[in-house]
């Protein structure tokens, strides 16, 4: 490795570090409305709205990031606002006299600014790193480990504290990432040379392209389709399943202060499986597109369990599937995203990548909070297990069809 590369590399990992331990709070707004009496029926309005809206805001942040030659600027933004306005929302919710309106309209748009946040900060980051041949989970294992360490932090202060409490511990990651982000071109320059800045950004000289014929060219190109199919599918475990965590949790006779462990142990078996991944993957023992098919079976056990383990013990055993699946889809995903997409998209397929994620939250927070509420959260499960399994089964048989080679 050269000295060049190490430095993108830890400088990447730290990225991912702070990045994730300052999106921390921001999965416990869910939480902490249950806390302050809304309904899932509200909550899942608010997440379904807030989400559709953000799948409309996500390409075209991608299309900016695209057009100006980098995601750094749309991330800044997003994330910003993200974090500042869920430390604020206690404050706004603390308003006897807009109890339910004010915070409804409130955490709508932190909603809305959530669901862009991942893939514009995986395409900023594979912007940087890519030049440098260093793989994407080489980098995005340091995430996992800044979502446990925050995780453990969390539990900690959760046993005396009520969950608002997670606003304000993502603050200082947030600020570390702000100078980070505002500084990264400055430091590229002075670490890696004017030459690396270059070398990164698209050669459009000469080229008149609309963005008519780059929308075409990304609908043309039948690897990244098959992926995006699959992944609409996937992400019902991050847009679905742990956003009503908690009622899993409390079907299972847990306590929702203790979330955070959960998601803790969870955790650390997504930081195994990426540990194992990338020696996987370097020794070419794994390709991309076996990752994410095997990345589906694993959910697919997941969510066929849950009817019949209802015991605190027992969903500790369910986190095994959950956190290897996990590690997968966040490790594999945005890179093969970024193998197979052309150069002058790249942002824009890693945000259309989001937007599935956006897509299923909405229409599974739309639908969720009314069926947990009538039906129970074991009967949404279930639905999210006939969507894996139709999507994992069509990829496996499009790739089976197609013998795709190695990505």
């Amino acid at each position: 490795m050269s000295q060049e590369q190490t430095r993108i590399t830890r400088r990447f990992s730290v990225f991912q570090f702070v990045l994730w331990s300052a999106m921390f709070g921001g999965y416990y707004v869910t939480t902490y409305l249950k806390e302050i009496g809304f309904s899932g029926t509200n909550i899942g309005l608010i997440v379904s709205v807030g989400s559709l809206l953000g799948s409309i805001l996500l390409p075209l942040l991608g299309r900016i990031s695209d057009k100006t030659g980098s995601a750094r600027w749309p991330f800044l933004f997003v994330v910003t606002v993200t974090v500042v306005l869920t430390a604020f929302l206690p404050l706004i919710t603390g308003n006897s006299a807009a109890r339910i309106v004010v915070p409804s309209l409130y955490c709508l748009v932190i909603m809305t600014f959530k669901a862009c946040e991942v893939s514009l900060s995986d395409s900023l980051c594979l912007e940087r790193i890519t030049p440098w041949k260093t793989g994407f989970a080489t980098v995005r294992i340091w995430g996992t480990i800044g979502y446990l360490v925050i995780s453990v932090a969390a539990t900690l202060l959760l046993l005396r504290y009520n969950s608002e409490v997670t606003f304000y511990l993502s603050l200082l990651p947030f600020a570390v990432l702000f100078v980070m982000v505002l500084n990264e071109d400055a430091w590229e320059k002075r670490q890696l040379g004017a030459v690396s800045c270059a070398a990164r950004k698209p050669d459009n000289k000469g080229k008149t392209r609309s963005s008519r014929e780059d929308v075409k060219k990304i609908f043309k190109n039948k690897a990244f389709m098959a992926y995006l199919f699959l992944a609409l599918g996937l992400n019902v475990e991050c847009s679905i399943t742990l956003l009503y965590q908690a009622y899993l949790l409390t079907g299972a006779g847990v306590e929702g202060k203790f979330i955070a462990f959960y998601q803790g142990i969870r955790t650390v078996i997504e930081l195994l499986c990426m540990l194992v991944l990338m020696r996987l993957l370097n020794k070419g023992k794994l390709t991309l597109w076996h990752g994410m098919a095997l990345c589906g079976i694993l959910y697919i056990i997941e969510h066929a369990l849950y009817p019949f383990l209802r015991t605190p013990g027992a969903l500790l055993l369910i986190m095994i599937p959950s956190g290897i699946g996990s590690g997968l889809f966040y490790g594999v995903g945005p890179e093969l995203v970024n193998r197979i997409a052309a150069p002058e998209v790249k942002s824009t397929c890693q945000t259309l990548n989001g937007m599935c994620t956006a897509l299923m939250a909405t229409l599974g927070t739309l639908t969720g909070g009314i069926i947990i509420d009538r039906f129970g959260i074991y009967s949404l499960t279930t639905i999210c297990l006939v969507i894996l399994v139709i999507t994992t089964a069509s990829f496996v048989t499009i790739n089976l069809i197609s013998d795709r080679k190695k990505a």
